[in-house]
């Protein structure tokens, strides 16, 4: 078990089991009756856990005979009281052996996941700033620090106070940053991300656990300097380190982007008054403080819910750094509807804005769903399970409905996904999901709710029956449209056992009810074309990246689209086409980047490494004339499905 699973019983509720941990700090103490206790503070990868031990009881010598900094296991059983908090009665502690220490400080396999798959997150952002400076800054500081940054904390103790919680920290406001730069065009994106990346780096310093632990000790650079010094001084190192002579003629000059970023990591706190030497001065200062403060704060109050028990009033004790009593989050509204036939399903499910997440910014909207569709399984009577998916930055959730005892045996899934193209340019047709002339309307009546809604009410139909001969499950997947997070996440599940793999599937697509066993993959290629960047008074003092991506588009037809002649028996011809184009930042400048997505179709008897080095080859033999530079920027492969 993780502290964290401990801390979530319920008050006055018991539960038995036990977790490994580093004891942080044992303190002694003495009961008003003069009786020696101990307070043992004990920490492992997310969480921290102080426990009391009394002079009457076993574990209490056991305690007296371990230092500060072991590694343990503790094992018992563990309550909630309202007035004290978690408390272990017939509990005991031992070391751990040597090969248990160094397993237990790997970290479960969801934690590893998640910290690197956090640091790939915040790769992906630096490789997509365009001001050339502060992207070699950050990779710099990432080649250079990356261990340490893996390693440190957020906090001390107010937020994300534990090993690795910096990367979760940067990462959030990151992803908050980036939904808020699609409404906010005209902030400079370079800076702010930059500045996310940079305002905490002095933490690899001041909160950062040794290698060989896990508790955030302090140190004496960190105490005498703070972040902030540290971070200011990490920048300034690493910014010498730049080839600034390739940049001397750019705008901003060299200074100001320098001193711009530092007054970032000067002002993040906000407030003279909480340690920050200015209070911020530009528009990027501001949003990098509120997005900072605001995941500290969420953080904080996710920590309370899961930690503290309330009163009945659904209020709890008061927050030193909020300042208030916390109440309640307030649940999401339900309105207890459910469908009487499968057509009003799928109309309910049609008028869901699923947009998918990585298209529109956000993906409530799709947990939202799974969370009323789980409430109708509630109310037929059939078993449910929520599986967190976290992939490529991707958050959300997979839902798994099934009738049976359990998933075992030769049992059969049906699979859909809920997720869906954008909905702009159809109007208000998207999501009205009426029936007009036979036809029920709307963004996912087709691809996929549709299939989603009838296997749905056929498991419903079947539970009702008492005719379960073999468990069936209904898996519902988020992200298919883009990412495919949702049935990665899940397949990883099927590989480590820890759900039992389906003798049989069937995945619901429109095939017009024809039986589909194979289908085409895809790569796509973000492509960025390079120019020089000019006011558009005068053309001639630079170059034009649309211009260069124009005449790379023409030489790509014609070199490489054009004589593809692969074909499939079953998936007939590969193809390849342009989908996305983006460049410019103002009406009046010539831009200096254009970016274009690249979709290229892969048979099943294609692989994908030949496919990439085709179009590496395409794009290295255009760079190398004259007339401009284009680069791969990023690539995504959907693998394609080959009939056995």
């Amino acid at each position: 078990m993780k502290i964290r699973e401990i801390r979530a019983v319920e008050s006055n509720n018991r539960i038995k089991g036990k977790f490994c941990a580093q004891i942080r700090a044992i303190s002694e103490r003495v009961t008003n009756f003069g009786n020696p206790y101990f307070e043992v503070e004990f920490v492992d990868h997310e969480d921290r856990l102080m426990l009391r031990v009394w002079d009457n009881t076993n574990v209490f010598n056991e305690i007296r005979n371990l230092q500060e900094g072991e590694f343990v296991e503790v094992s018992g059983e563990f309550s909630n009281n309202p007035r004290f908090g978690i408390e272990g009665t017939n509990w005991s502690v031992r070391r751990l052996e040597e090969s248990e220490r160094k397993e237990f400080l790997v970290g479960s396999e969801d934690r590893v996941k998640g910290i690197s798959e956090d640091f790939k997150f915040i790769e992906g952002e630096v490789k997509k700033i365009r001001d050339p400076r502060y992207r070699e800054l950050a990779t710099k500081f990432l080649e250079n620090y990356g261990e340490e940054f893996r390693r440190a904390a957020a906090a001390h103790s107010v937020h994300h106070a534990y090993r690795g919680g910096l990367v979760e920290h940067v990462a959030h406001v990151m992803k908050a940053a980036r939904r808020l730069l699609e409404e906010y065009r005209w902030l400079n994106s370079d800076l702010l991300i930059t500045g996310i990346l940079f305002h905490d780096c002095g933490k690899i310093v001041e909160c950062c656990p040794r290698k060989e632990e896990l508790r955030i000790s302090q140190n004496l650079a960190g105490e005498l300097l703070g972040h902030i010094s540290i971070g200011i001084e990490i920048v300034n190192r690493l910014w010498k380190e730049l080839k600034l002579d390739e940049c001397k003629d750019v705008s901003p000059n060299n200074h100001l982007a320098r001193v711009y970023l530092l007054h970032l990591i000067a002002s993040h706190h906000g407030a003279l008054e909480y340690g920050s030497p200015v209070m911020p001065k530009i528009p990027e200062a501001y949003v990098l403080h509120y997005l900072d403060n605001m995941d500290a704060k969420l953080e904080i109050f996710r920590e309370i819910y899961e930690r503290e028990t309330s009163n009945e009033e659904g209020l709890y004790g008061k927050n030193r750094i909020l300042g208030v009593s916390p109440a309640k989050a307030l649940p999401r509204f339900h309105d207890g509807w459910e469908p009487s036939n499968v057509i009003e399903l799928l109309q309910w499910m049609v008028k869901k804005d699923t947009t998918n997440g990585r298209i529109s910014g956000e993906n409530s909207a799709e947990i939202e769903m799974m969370e009323g569709l789980a409430s109708f399984a509630r109310k037929w009577g059939l078993r449910y399970k929520f599986l967190d998916v976290e992939e490529e930055g991707y958050c959300s959730k997979n839902l798994l409905i099934y009738a049976g005892e359990r998933l075992e045996g030769e049992w059969f899934l049906l699979e859909s996904h809920i997720d869906t193209v954008s909905g702009e340019g159809v109007g208000g047709l998207a999501y009205r999901g009426e029936v007009n002339g036979g036809q029920l309307i709307g963004r996912g009546s087709c691809d996929t709710k549709s299939s989603g809604a009838a296997m749905f009410w056929a498991l419903r139909e079947l539970a009702q029956s008492g005719k379960v001969k073999r468990p069936v499950g209904l898996l519902f997947t988020v992200d298919e449209e883009i990412g495919k997070a949702g049935i990665i996440s899940f397949c990883k599940l099927l590989i480590k056992n820890e759900i039992k793999k389906p003798k049989y599937a069937i995945v619901g697509e429109p095939t017009c009810l024809k039986v589909v066993v194979a289908h085409n993959g895809s790569l796509r290629f973000l492509i960025r074309a390079f120019g020089e960047a000019a006011h558009s008074s005068k053309p001639e003092h630079g170059k034009s990246a649309i211009g260069v991506m124009m005449d790379f588009l023409r030489y790509f037809e014609e070199d490489y689209v054009k004589p593809l002649r692969g074909e499939d028996k079953l998936t007939g011809r590969t193809r390849c086409s342009v989908t996305m184009i983006q460049g410019g930042v103002q009406v009046n400048m010539v831009p200096a980047e254009c970016e274009v997505w690249v979709d290229r179709r892969i048979l099943p008897s294609e692989k994908k490494e030949e496919v990439e080095k085709e179009v590496e080859e395409v794009i290295s033999k255009y760079s190398k004339r004259e007339g401009g530079r284009v680069e791969i920027i990023e690539r995504c492969y959907d693998l394609s499905l080959i009939h056995i």
